[in-house]
């Protein structure tokens, strides 16, 4: 009497991580999305609490500050890497950095911070908080006392976003594009 031993064929082997490999090509970039969307938050609050410690700061001096180190709040960031080389006043992490932008151009105060990412499949991207007096055309107007997500997308005066024109903001992060000036394009409207 034969006696046939049970298995797997290689055909059908072959089949199961073929399956394997096709679900895992899909679930990667998603994954990805995930956990950048995940930093993106966390970069988010520190950039609520700096906006608010930025404010308090202006209503105690009558004036916005000039350094993130006068401060009332502990930024938690103690390196010194730009993600905007034409900004004043930087702390960052490996990846991430944020900077104060506080200058009088042409009777306006300017008054910004931004977080922006300095390594990984999104360096060059990053968010801002334009405060109520910063310019004076009415498309900056739209962005006064809003997170605007921005990509840097020439990397003229930092790092530049090398993907495509709303890989970032719009896919990530959900938020419509609104303008682009300059080497930035900026979204708002963040959900």
């Amino acid at each position: 009497m034969l006696t046939t031993q049970k298995g797997f064929t290689l055909i059908e082997l072959l089949v199961v991580v073929l399956i394997i490999g096709i679900l895992a090509a899909v679930a990667l970039p998603q994954y990805q999305k995930a956990v950048a969307k995940s930093q993106a938050t966390q970069a988010l609050t520190l950039l609520n609490s700096l906006q608010q410690a930025y404010k308090a700061y202006y209503i105690a001096n009558g004036e916005w500050a000039t350094s993130l180190d006068s401060l009332d709040i502990n930024i938690p960031w103690t390196g010194t890497t730009p993600w905007r080389n034409d900004l004043t006043s930087t702390h960052s992490t490996q990846d991430w950095s944020v900077q104060l932008q506080s200058v009088t151009s042409e009777n306006t105060i300017i008054a910004v911070i931004y977080v922006g990412r300095l390594t990984g499949a999104y360096a060059g991207t990053g968010f801002a908080y334009f405060f109520e007096d910063w310019g004076t055309e009415p498309d900056f107007k739209a962005f006064a006392n809003t997170v605007v997500c921005v990509e840097n997308d020439a990397g003229v005066s930092g790092v530049a976003f090398t993907k495509n024109i709303g890989d970032f903001c719009k896919k990530v992060m959900g938020a419509p594009r609104v303008t682009q000036s300059g080497a930035y394009t900026r979204y708002f409207n963040m959900p």
